[in-house]
């Protein structure tokens, strides 16, 4: 008996098969399908996001085998994805390493799909800090992030209930400054060098740890500005600097324009100008900022009209404090300041000066 059908006739049926619509997957339902892109580091949502699903084995033009969108404000993006493709999800972001998944909607038993993303940071420099402080709901606090030496924006960072903030920084060489701010409270100023990583190509660990201290804001005390003693000592007790930083506290100018006008006043006058900082950092680091402050005292001076002539100026450092604020004393912020001073000594002139007075 002969077989119903011949060789060549199932070889030819059979290839009518592969070749049909009808052997092509069916897309099934319709699915909503939600994710959620993170940094891998900070953990803070990544905005602007590129999310491309790509139905995996699929022999179809791209727009009918893909959906694209990028995430908003808050890292989400939303897609409809159907229930019988098989997906492989593309996140990617410049300054970011691309992640690619592979997901199934049918191996999901919730009607939403939701996915997390964590997108790992590209020539990141980790910079790890906490808070401490009496302040009670710590996360209020905001961490601010600034170059002293360029007109850049500073960034704000969000501070977590524990008190910990997270931001990566670019590989570059250059000093930064992080203060801690909060509704009454602020904390002192630190800088840190975000260091040049040796090849940009290759993912380094550089890692900056800080630690800063939220204290009430005090009140400024009222304080004469020139105070004239009969020791030839001549102490402006309100001309400081600020915090860290080489520049004078933006609030005390006229202090400083106070000092050229006695000068100019007193032609006879010849005066020692002593440089204290603080004693918070290392006694070479306070050296080096005392230096740097004694520099642009003297172009100050210089720029406005004052002979070189007239006056010394000595960079102390940390050395000569006027309070209890040594290394390992717990003291605020005002009490700190107090100490980045300019100590005035008479050289020659004090009668001139005391008769003007």
């Amino acid at each position: 008996m002969k077989p119903f059908i011949q060789g060549p006739i199932v070889y030819i049926l059979f290839t009518i098969l592969l070749s049909s619509p009808l052997s092509a997957q069916t897309p099934g339902a319709s699915v909503s399908f939600e994710t959620i892109v993170e940094d891998a580091f900070t953990n803070d949502r990544v905005h602007n996001a590129h999310i491309k699903a790509i139905v995996k084995g699929q022999q179809l033009h791209s727009q009918d085998f893909s959906l694209e969108s990028v995430s908003d404000i808050k890292g989400l993006c939303s897609l409809t994805v159907y229930n019988n493709y098989n997906y492989q999800l593309l996140v990617e972001k410049p300054g970011y390493y691309t992640q690619i998944l592979n997901f199934s909607p049918k191996d999901y038993k919730t009607p939403k799909i939701i996915l997390a993303v964590s997108l790992r940071p590209k020539n990141c420099n980790k910079v790890i800090g906490y808070i401490k402080g009496d302040l009670k709901n710590i996360e209020e606090a905001t961490v601010l992030i600034y170059q002293a030496a360029k007109e850049v924006d500073s960034l704000s960072v969000r501070v977590r209930p524990n008190g910990s903030f997270k931001i990566c920084l670019p590989h570059s060489d250059q000093i930064y400054f992080a203060i801690a701010q909060a509704a009454g409270y602020t904390s002192q100023a630190d800088s840190f060098l975000v260091a040049q990583a040796e090849n940009v190509e290759i993912e380094q660990n550089l890692t900056v740890s800080l630690n800063l201290r939220l204290d009430p804001i005090e009140e400024p005390i009222d304080t004469p500005s020139i105070d004239i003693r009969t020791n030839d000592t001549l102490a402006l007790k309100n001309l400081q600097f600020d915090q860290k930083t080489v520049k004078p506290k933006a609030a005390e100018a006229d202090n400083f324009e106070s000092l050229v006008k006695l000068f100019l006043e007193h032609p006879e006058v010849e005066l020692e100008l002593s440089i204290h900082t603080d004693s918070r950092k290392s006694e070479r680091y306070n050296m080096v900022l005392a230096k740097n402050r004694a520099k642009y005292l003297e172009k100050y001076l210089l720029d406005n009209g004052v002979s070189a002539n007239r006056f010394t100026i000595i960079p102390v450092g940390e050395d000569g404090l006027v309070n209890k604020c040594k290394d390992g004393v717990r003291c605020s912020d005002a009490e700190h300041q107090a100490n980045n001073r300019v100590a005035i000594r008479v050289l020659k002139g004090e009668e001139a000066l005391l008769e003007g007075n």
